[in-house]
This record gives structure tokens, C-alpha cells and sequence, in this order.
């Protein structure tokens, strides 16, 4: 529970860093509604296309800056010096990287899911009792928080022991077996954002209470973050390093 302790200590006595990462967070969420609205109303085509884009560009503005945040909220527990106006070069150094990890989760996620799913057609010889892939309102969020637990230290892996993202993806799941039991803490609050998550109804009617439900779910994800940085910053990670060092550092 010590790392829970001083995860909320710092969350309270930073609040400037903690409502940059939540403003960061969230500011699509206007987009988002609009988004919504367009698709149930008769504007035309181009127009949602071209909110579509926006929509894509804003996301890659927010892995993009969420980069640069990660790497003061760290900095700022170590006691070091930061400046906000680093922000942009801090994303710099770090946005390929979580691009890559993104990438690689996102693609691991979408093969074991499509196996899972052939795999269980397949062996269904009934016809009338095969699974109905339809209804995803559960088991989506379910097996999202399933592949966030696996790879929980992928991204504080950039951040505390300055590897690229394949140590990182490759490294996560080894961290979390091994140490299991320091990890309690991230798997609960993981598992509480999940529940929460239920909470919220991303329809027409996403509005206040909704964003009010994401201010909170962030506001977790920060403490999480700073969490696993902490188990992170106290594992020798030599174990799960094999060879040299070259080309490991982040750039």
C-alpha cells in the first residue's frame, strides 16, 4: 500500500501536473459528441469525414502530448527540476515510442482475439449453439482490461529505465508474473476504472455525468502510472535484459 500512499500524496501536491494530464486526456470528448450527433442526423458525408480526420488527428495530438506528461510527472517525483514549457520536446523524445507500444498491444490484442474467436467457431459443431459475437458490451471491456494488465509497465517502461518499446512490450509481461504481488495495487485500480468505465454511455446523451465518470478514470490512470513507476524504479531489470545494451536507450 505504500505505493497507493505516495501516489495520492504527489497527485494532491501537483495538481497542475495531475489537470494537464486529465485536460489532456479528455479534450476530445467535445469531438466526440459532435461525432455522435452527426451520425444520427442528416449532415452530409464530407462533413463527417472530415471529423472523422480531425477526430484521428486529435488523437495522435493526444498520444503526442500524453508523451511529454508522462515523462514530467516522472521527473517531478524524482524531485527533478521541470518546466512545462519542456512539454513539446519531452513528447518529442518519447511519442515513437509509445506509438510502437500501441501498435504492438493494439496488433498482440487483435490476433489472440481473432484466434480466439476462429478457434471457438471452429470447435462449435453445433450450429445452433455457436458463441453470438454481438453482443460485445462486456466482454470488449473485459478483454481490454485483461491486455492492460499484461502490458501495465510497458509505457512507465520508457520513463524509469529509458528503453526503447520493444524491451518494453517484450519486458511488461515478464515484470508482472515476477512480481505479481507488488503489482496488487495497479491490477485493483485497473479492475476499478474497468467498473467505473460501465458507468459511462458514450451515446447521445454523453454529456456532463460522462465526463465527470472520465475526470475520475483519469484521475486513477495517473495514480496507476505513478504506481507501476515506482515498482518499476525499484526492479533490477537485468534479469529480463539479454546482451548488449546498443540501441536499447530511447533517443
Amino acid at each position: 500500500m505504500k505505493y497507493i500512499y505516495k501516489s495520492l500524496d504527489f497527485s494532491q501536491r501537483n495538481l497542475g501536473l495531475l489537470g494537464i494530464f486529465i485536460l489532456i486526456n479528455i479534450f476530445p470528448a467535445p469531438l466526440s459528441l459532435l461525432y455522435n450527433n452527426g451520425e444520427e442526423s442528416n449532415i452530409s458525408n464530407m462533413f463527417l469525414i472530415i471529423l472523422i480526420i480531425v477526430s484521428l488527428l486529435l488523437f495522435i495530438l493526444n498520444i503526442f502530448l500524453i508523451s511529454g506528461t508522462y515523462s514530467l510527472i516522472w521527473k517531478k517525483f524524482k524531485d527533478k527540476h521541470i518546466s512545462y514549457s519542456s512539454l513539446i520536446s519531452e513528447s518529442k523524445k518519447y511519442f515513437s515510442n509509445n506509438i510502437g507500444i500501441g501498435l504492438a498491444i493494439g496488433f498482440t490484442g487483435f490476433i489472440v482475439a481473432l484466434f480466439i474467436i476462429v478457434i471457438v467457431g471452429v470447435f462449435s459443431k453445433d450450429i445452433d449453439n455457436r458463441p453470438d459475437y454481438t453482443d460485445f458490451s462486456i466482454i470488449v471491456p473485459l478483454y481490454f482490461y485483461l491486455l492492460l494488465t499484461i502490458f501495465c509497465y510497458a509505457i512507465p517502461y520508457l520513463y524509469v529505465k529509458e528503453m526503447n518499446y520493444k524491451n518494453a512490450f517484450f519486458n511488461s509481461p515478464k515484470i508482472l508474473i515476477n512480481h505479481i504481488k507488488q503489482s496488487f495495487p495497479i491490477i485493483l485500480l485497473l479492475f476499478i476504472n474497468l467498473v467505473i468505465s460501465f458507468s459511462t454511455s458514450y451515446d447521445q446523451s454523453y454529456y456532463f455525468s460522462d465526463i465527470i465518470i472520465e475526470i475520475i478514470i483519469y484521475y486513477i490512470s495517473f495514480n496507476i502510472f505513478i504506481i507501476t513507476c515506482q515498482i518499476l524504479d525499484e526492479i533490477d531489470i537485468s534479469d529480463f535484459e539479454n546482451g548488449s545494451t546498443q540501441n536499447r536507450k530511447i533517443i
